[in-house]
């Protein structure tokens, strides 16, 4: 087409068969890199994640923003892992179905306290800092520090006891 310049992809959020708008691939791997990268040039053994945004930034997932403010899902990244995200046992087997780019055993039903909702004594914090320690250790990065973004004061205690 001379006379008009480049012919040029059409952005847009519309997915089409005849041009590369947006490759939500390569975005997830970009992401992904950078957490890994961060974390390699850190102090941390692994980073815990429970902010919706860090969760979706990590593991390309999401669950909807009505759930956001309860801490209802966490996920862990180790060094040299691939992420692993707990949720609403429904949501968690959504994920094994509609994320491929994740591990289908990374992809693990779990509840914690729902900032208070569930008290610490149902052994919710407790049984999930213990399946923790466990990936850490088999991780190879158990007695390393690790990175929090936000965290339920029951949920640090509960990784203070086991000495993480």
């Amino acid at each position: 087409m001379e006379g008009f310049g480049p012919v040029i992809n059409t952005p847009g959020h519309m997915g089409v068969d005849f041009e590369t708008r947006v490759d939500f691939e390569r975005l997830r791997n970009y992401r992904l890199a950078r957490a890994r990268e961060a974390l390699d040039k850190s102090e941390f053994g692994a980073l815990l994640l429970f902010d919706f945004y860090n969760i979706r930034y990590v593991s390309g997932t999401w669950v909807g923003g009505a759930l956001g403010d309860k801490m209802t899902r966490y996920c862990l990244l180790t060094r040299g892992g691939e992420p692993i995200v707990w949720d609403f046992g429904s949501a968690a087997r959504h994920h094994k179905l509609f994320a491929p780019w994740l591990e289908p055993d990374n992809c693990r039903a779990g509840m914690l306290g729902l900032r208070g909702a569930i008290a610490p004594r149902a052994g919710l914090f407790e049984s999930a800092v213990k399946e923790i320690v466990g990936l850490l250790a088999d991780a190879g990065v158990l007695g390393q520090p690790i990175g929090l973004d936000i965290v339920e004061l029951p949920f640090l205690f509960e990784l203070q006891k086991a000495g993480v």
